[in-house]
């Protein structure tokens, strides 16, 4: 009777055992802004750009060969968007333009830094929409991503990504206050 419970529960204990070295997220990766040289944010002092982050919410990654669409939904994380509105001139056809970063993270974290696996665990994507070929929703690849919570109302937020498209990479440098929507 002994070694029929040490078989029923030698299943469990290996079970238990991969779980615990699967490796856990930790928000914590390489830090690729602090002490950079490279690392230039851009000018964003106009009505052009948009840094939001939304409570109580979550992102919804649509995917097939590829992002067929990404939403913001409810949720239990903190989703944040950054948001470029080229401004469209009447007189050139096609020339509207709007790049978006969306990205999500547990609510209780108060500060962050995204990179490798933990990009593609935080739906980390860039959207580009315009007259063009390569437009949609895309991966965050490569990069990183760091936060820090000044209130309930803001966070300052350093992003340093490029996400692949078919035909070209699509980069972003930024350093702002994202404000709760």
């Amino acid at each position: 009777m002994k070694h029929l419970i040490y078989w029923l529960l030698l299943p469990f204990l290996a079970l238990f055992t991969i779980q615990c070295d699967k490796p856990p997220i930790d928000f914590e990766g390489e830090n690729c802004i602090d002490g950079m040289p490279d690392f230039a944010p851009i000018n964003t002092n106009n009505n052009e750009y948009d840094f939001s982050f939304f409570e109580d919410s979550q992102l919804s990654v649509q995917e097939s060969d590829r992002i067929d669409g990404v939403e913001i939904v409810s949720g239990d994380r903190l989703v944040f968007q950054y948001e470029y509105v080229k401004d469209d001139k009447p007189n050139i056809a096609d020339d509207e333009y709007t790049e978006r970063i969306l990205f999500e993270i547990p609510t209780e974290l108060d500060s962050f830094i995204l990179s490798g696996e933990d990009l593609k665990s935080s739906d980390a994507v860039f959207g580009a929409f315009c007259f063009c070929l390569d437009r949609g929703y895309f991966w965050i690849n490569e990069g990183c991503i760091k936060g820090e919570k000044v209130n309930e109302n803001t966070w300052n937020i350093a992003i340093n990504v490029s996400a692949q498209a078919s035909q070209r990479a699509f980069s972003v440098m930024l350093s702002e206050e994202f404000k709760k929507d």
